[in-house]
């Protein structure tokens, strides 16, 4: 049986009835199941991490493209304190399949996080859609490699709702997609639907029964 959920109001990425089924177990255990989070260095990643950490339950390993990147690694040490020790950090980059091969291998669980985002529309939206799509596929492919159990992708809201569509409902649910081929689409919103629908069709196409795919669509992200 193929268990797939695609979750289009928000709620928080780390999901108690999805992994605190695993009993808690001291850091010295290496039994604990690893969850691989994807672009840990960005906002949503590093709070994802730090919620992972403090819970105890899992190992933690975190993608960046360049741990000697002090800009974005001195933010996590700091904010992470304590727990910052316990992190594994791995480079890895959405364009390169071999890479989050690498960063993936031996976890139980990825939460990928990782996407190009950029304020304004960029001159050539390849630029956001290229890595948004190949990253979420690579990802998923180096999972099934890894014998993984469940991958859950941060989606967007920006994935189902269409501000220029004057007919669109007042609810939504899981049947409704952003056209990413009308015209005037933003480049971030194509980018995002086009890289859950990506994962959806790779799931289906392959008939996978091992692997559990979760997508998460927020609508707005706020906070410390």
């Amino acid at each position: 049986m193929i268990k797939t959920f695609r979750k289009v109001n928000f709620r928080p990425l780390y999901a108690k009835n999805t992994l605190r089924h695993f009993s808690s177990a001291s850091s010295n255990d290496d039994s604990r199941p690893l969850v691989t989070v994807t672009g840990i260095s960005g906002y949503i990643g590093s709070h994802v991490g730090l919620k992972l950490l403090q819970d105890g339950s899992f190992r933690v390993r975190g993608t960046v493209r360049s741990k000697d990147n002090s800009a974005k690694i001195d933010p996590l040490r700091e904010g992470y304190g304590k727990h910052f020790e316990k992190l594994e950090l791995v480079e890895a980059d959405l364009l390169d399949a071999d890479s989050m091969k690498s960063a993936i291998s031996g976890s139980t669980h990825v939460i990928h996080v990782a996407s190009p985002f950029v304020i304004g529309e960029p001159k050539d939206e390849m630029e956001l859609i290229r890595p948004a799509v190949k990253g979420t596929t690579s990802v998923l492919e180096a999972s099934v490699a890894a014998g993984v159990k469940r991958v859950c992708v941060t989606s967007s809201v920006g994935s189902i709702v269409d501000r220029m569509n004057p007919n669109e409902p007042e609810v939504y649910n899981e049947s409704h997609w952003l056209d990413p081929n009308r015209p005037g689409c933003p480049a971030y919103e194509k980018s995002k639907v086009m890289a859950e629908l990506a994962a959806w069709d790779f799931i289906k196409d392959r008939n996978m029964s091992s692997l559990e795919l979760t997508t998460v669509c927020p609508g707005y992200v706020i906070g410390p």
